[in-house]
């Protein structure tokens, strides 16, 4: 015969009469809250910076010409900073202790079956990290891009970022193309 453990999952047994409830995990939520002009400014000035080493790490750019490159590359992307029509620019925010853990930027366009998204950065603070904010700030990005009519969404992630990878693919993205380079020297 049975326990009412047995009978109910996420029950661990009795003690003293009394069940203990298993939680195999912690919910938390954040809140995506558009950026500020100021928030804006720090974010662009640490974004520029983290996609030349990105490029240098990757073999694009040399150390010499990465700041200019990256610097140029946002430009022509978010010409009118945050306020760059379809690009949608948010500081992520702990929604327990409205703290922010993060930042992320994507950008909506039309696609053959409908609108996308392509996420251009997604950046936890580094005492945010490995605590579930990464998983949670792209669960809350997909209900904002569906609530925009977004049927799909992409990103890229450069190839030494093995902990970003990991999670895009736990989260259900898949690898499109792959872009492989091999040093001669």
């Amino acid at each position: 015969m049975g326990t009412a453990a047995s009978k109910n999952p996420g029950f661990s047994g009795e003690k003293g009469g009394v069940f203990q409830r298993v939680y195999a995990e912690v919910v938390m939520m954040v809140r995506l809250q558009p950026m500020t002009e100021t928030e804006y400014q720090a974010f662009l000035a640490d974004a520029v910076k983290e996609y030349a080493g990105d490029h240098v790490r990757g073999g694009r750019w040399s150390q010499d010409e990465a700041l200019e490159e990256s610097a140029k590359e946002f430009a022509q992307l978010l010409p009118e900073g945050p306020k760059t029509p379809d690009h949608y620019l948010f500081t992520v925010v702990d929604g327990d202790h409205n703290r922010p853990v993060g930042t992320l930027w994507y950008m909506v366009r039309p696609g053959p079956n409908g609108k996308t998204a392509f996420i251009y950065n997604i950046r936890m603070n580094e005492d945010a990290r490995g605590q579930g904010y990464g998983t949670q700030t792209l669960k809350a990005l997909e209900a904002d891009a569906q609530a925009r009519g977004v049927v799909s969404m992409s990103l890229h992630v450069f190839g030494h970022n093995e902990g970003a990878f990991r999670l895009y693919q736990r989260l259900g993205y898949r690898t499109t193309n792959i872009v492989m380079a091999k040093d001669l020297k």
